[in-house]
């Protein structure tokens, strides 16, 4: 094959040019490997992200439930307050009822002693009483006995007298 000049310089020239392409095709090769591989990580995160996404409305949706879950125990656990609120009132009119009682069993208790207490005493004035019949019936009797006595003496001074007399009569 024969060349000539022109030839030649356009085959330099192509070279040259082939060369230069080269180069520039290597930039932009490496300059796509890189875009590629660029593009691949953020797929692939992208593809994580989807991954954590979806895990995380599904977790967001367990989430759901279970707060559902919970407002309804939460409900059960206020409609149980209020029954024990309702309870604990009742309850607690229960213990003023039984103090009540407790209170009014020691007033009687009280009362029974100062019931006994006060029979003792009325004993005690029924003794009284009693004693004051027998000091009156003392008094009449004392009476009787003095008016006896006087009789006596009476019935002494006319006796003496009355010896006196058969005494000097005598």
């Amino acid at each position: 094959m024969y060349m000539n000049s022109w030839d030649k310089l356009s085959l330099e020239s192509y070279k040259a040019k082939c060369e230069k392409l080269e180069k520039e095709n290597g930039k932009y090769i490496i300059t796509f490997s890189s875009l590629y591989d660029n593009d691949r990580k953020y797929t692939k995160k992208i593809k994580e992200q989807e991954d954590s996404l979806d895990m995380m409305s599904g977790q967001l949706a367990e989430l759901n439930n279970t707060v559902k879950i919970q407002q309804t125990t939460i409900s059960e656990l206020k409609a149980c307050l209020r029954k024990n609120d309702f309870e604990n009132e009742h309850l607690k009119s229960k213990v003023v009822a039984f103090t009540t009682v407790q209170n009014l069993r020691a007033r009687v208790n009280e009362l029974q002693s100062e019931n006994e207490n006060l029979k003792s005493k009325v004993f005690d004035c029924t003794m009284c009483q009693n004693l004051q019949v027998q000091v009156e019936e003392l008094k009449s009797v004392n009476e009787s006995l003095n008016l006896t006595v006087e009789e006596l003496y009476k019935a002494r001074a006319l006796a003496e007298a009355t010896l006196r007399r058969k005494r000097c009569l005598d």
